[in-house]
């Protein structure tokens, strides 16, 4: 039992590492699709789609009402938004300076979301779409892409994060991973229950980022997992795929905050368990940095934070 427990816990632990009438196309845990314009009185539609949906009415008046504290309202305390440049504003108190400033920049813009897809994973639900701004003297028109990330609380679903993308990145692969080059190196971590090692570096064709993971447990079990970073040019973010040797595997999204670089991630045990977390990646210095992992969920439970600190090792020595 607790090897098993052991193993779930380093898929999770590897994947972490690294506004409306809308029209929807959804799924949720198996898809379904709707077609044409729908709306949240839509029969076809399933009790989720209908309440997300709803829950993004509201955050669409708020918006075009120039209204924060129903903004607010919409967030958990602790919830995020992304902006497209990929800075993150946490926290109730950030996302009100930022929606103050950007109503008195431009006063009476307004907002309009068409939701593309719903899916649930773990207790949380996705809704992605796209989205269109526009400025009171209708000369301005933003496009943007958006994710949104909620979870049920007390007084109903509630976002987790709100993130918007550029419509499209023009960017090739290896010049958008750049940013990412202080990664290449391994990276080892011993703490009290475990050793961890971490290691990137490029692929042959220098368009991805390949990283793996390795855990020795005091009792010398060793599990491993492989990583592939790559460049999403559409929602312009990095995007990470993990793969545990034992099946499991997962996904994530990379954004860019003021402390470093944080991962949103979904994961399937090879038990069909799901899990998903945030993962924060904040340098220290050249050569270490740490990974906080919150917002964890387990098959729908909660589980506790996390913080380890790896340090990058040497180059081994060439021999003469």
């Amino acid at each position: 039992m607790q090897a098993h427990l052991t193993k779930i816990i380093t898929l999770v632990m590897a994947v972490y590492l690294f506004g409306i009438t809308p029209r929807l196309v959804c799924s949720q845990d198996s898809p379904s699709s709707v077609t044409g314009q729908a709306t949240a009185s839509n029969p076809e539609l399933s009790p989720l789609e209908k309440e997300m949906l709803a829950e993004t009415d509201k955050l669409v008046t708020a918006f075009n009402k120039s209204d924060t504290k129903a903004i607010l309202n919409s967030f958990l305390t602790d919830g995020e938004i992304i902006d497209e440049q990929g800075v993150v504003h946490a926290g109730h108190e950030q996302i009100s300076i930022l929606m103050d400033s950007f109503f008195k920049a431009f006063p009476n813009a307004s907002t309009e979301a068409e939701l593309e897809s719903v899916r649930s994973v773990a207790g949380i639900v996705f809704a992605d779409g796209r989205r269109t701004i526009t400025t009171a003297d209708r000369k301005s028109v933003s496009v943007l892409r958006f994710t949104s990330i909620w979870k049920k609380s007390d007084s109903g679903y509630k976002l987790v994060s709100f993130r918007d993308y550029a419509e499209s990145s023009s960017m090739a692969p290896n010049a958008a991973l750049q940013e990412l080059q202080w990664l290449i190196g391994a990276w080892v971590n011993e703490g009290a229950d475990a050793r961890v090692e971490l290691t990137f570096q490029w692929s042959a064709d220098t368009n991805f980022i390949l990283g793996s993971y390795s855990i020795k447990t005091d009792d010398g079990e060793l599990l491993t997992s492989t990583q592939r970073i790559g460049w999403d040019a559409r929602q312009g973010a990095f995007r990470t795929w993990t793969f545990d040797v034992d099946g499991g595997f997962g996904e994530g999204v990379w954004s860019k905050s003021e402390q470093g670089w944080q991962i949103r991630s979904t994961a399937t045990t090879p038990e069909g368990t799901n899990a998903s977390a945030t993962l924060l990646f904040t340098p220290v210095s050249e050569n270490r940095f740490s990974i906080t992992g919150r917002q964890r969920m387990l098959n729908g439970e909660e589980l506790p934070d996390y913080e380890i600190t790896v340090v990058k090792e040497p180059p081994a020595a060439s021999k003469k």
